[in-house]
């Protein structure tokens, strides 16, 4: 993915990337450690195989070879009392139920979803391109990420989103595709205030309808053109003692509950 990204890059934008030929060549030279391993790992006991190319998956995650190799493993595993014991590779992560993109009030694009049900997953998610190809946007823990790089315009492109569990993928669930359930109210009344200490409170008002211990609120603090997420509770406080000296900074307060996200509440009305 990177290597693909990178080529897209070069033909398209290439004073974005620094050291963009140098990374390209690093690219280039992982897939190809990976191809190598691939082929190895085929030409090896059949015995060793699975575990040979999940080794190569651990460092090369996306290598088509590799994932077609295993799941071509576990299709043709035997199976009935009286299959020969061997490797066969276990089910993959679930994919997320849901997708949705929209854009915020600066034009960056939140993608949220589902999240998997499978345990400690990763996700990966793309970005449609206009020519039809498919760009990595990134990979992420948590069920959401932001698309700063997205192409201006009034509709949100359309995004995939595949859980990811070591080194095997779900299938993709698209923004365009998936029914999406009605979201919480975002949190109203945000308000951040600078204590004596330097710290700053933040404050909100509950999402109407949200109570109890199912609900999460997600701060975060604007800081230098860019969000950093101060961090999440299930009450509707927050101090944040590494806010920058000077002015209060913007805060956006969301709500998160069974899966679903909702807008952001911001301190300066945004």
């Amino acid at each position: 993915a990177a290597q693909e990204d990178l080529d897209h890059r070069a033909n398209s934008a290439s004073d974005v990337v620094p050291d963009l030929e140098e990374r390209r060549t690093q690219a280039r030279a992982a897939v190809a450690r990976a191809t190598a391993g691939v082929a190895a790992a085929q030409a090896g006991p059949e015995e060793l195989r699975l575990a040979a190319l999940r080794a190569v998956l651990a460092e090369c995650r996306d290598h088509a070879g590799a994932r077609e190799a295993v799941a071509a493993l576990a299709a043709a595993a035997p199976a009935g009392p009286t299959a020969p014991a061997g490797p066969t590779a276990p089910a993959g992560p679930t994919a997320p139920a849901w997708v949705s993109a929209a854009r915020d009030s600066r034009g960056d694009v939140v993608v949220l979803w589902a999240p998997s049900p499978s345990d400690s997953v990763t996700y990966r998610v793309r970005r449609l391109r206009q020519d039809g190809t498919w760009q990595v946007v990134g990979r992420v823990p948590d069920s959401s990420i932001e698309d700063g790089g997205a192409p201006p315009g009034v509709e949100a492109p359309v995004y995939a989103v595949a859980a990811l569990q070591s080194g095997r993928s779900s299938t993709e669930t698209r923004s365009d595709q998936a029914p999406i359930p009605r979201g919480p109210a975002a949190p109203t009344a945000v308000l951040a205030v600078r204590a004596g200490d330097g710290t700053v409170d933040v404050t909100w008002t509950a999402a109407p309808g949200l109570f109890g211990g199912d609900v999460e609120y997600r701060v975060r603090r604007l800081e230098g053109g860019t969000w950093r997420v101060v961090g999440r509770t299930r009450g509707t406080r927050m101090q944040d003692g590494g806010a920058p000296a000077g002015g209060v900074p913007v805060y956006a307060v969301s709500a998160a509950t069974r899966g679903v996200r909702s807008a952001e509440g911001r301190s300066d009305g945004g």
